[in-house]
């Protein structure tokens, strides 16, 4: 589940603290412009994933950690949730072969999307 709110997508419980503020504060809309509108399916199918637009302010954000080859220094990172969209075929691929990269994070990011 998402959320649509001025031309990005929110996770579920992100997108309803939105809409919760906005609501509080007297706005009401049925326009994503103004207000978080639901969306199915993660916001639908795409070419790549899809995560939520409050980065690494999202509710439940993924966090990944990264050893520097050649520091040795740890590195953390903080992503929004993924909104677990369908991938087009082309989103797939992509996916599969960002798993494959073996210095990027996606490897223990993405193995569980269908087909990668």
């Amino acid at each position: 589940m998402a959320y649509l709110y001025q031309a990005d997508l929110y996770y579920n419980d992100c997108g309803r603290a939105i809409a919760d503020r906005l609501y509080l504060a007297g706005q009401r809309s049925d326009d994503s412009d103004t207000m978080p509108q639901y969306v199915p399916n993660g916001g639908g199918e795409a070419d790549s994933p899809q995560h939520c637009g409050s980065g690494a302010g999202c509710k439940d954000a993924i966090v990944l950690r990264q050893k520097s080859p050649i520091t040795g220094k740890r590195t953390t990172y903080r992503i929004g949730a993924w909104l677990e969209n369908d991938l087009t075929e082309a989103g797939r691929a992509y996916v599969r072969e960002a798993v494959r990269d073996r210095q990027g994070l996606c490897r223990r990011l993405y193995p569980r999307v269908e087909g990668s």
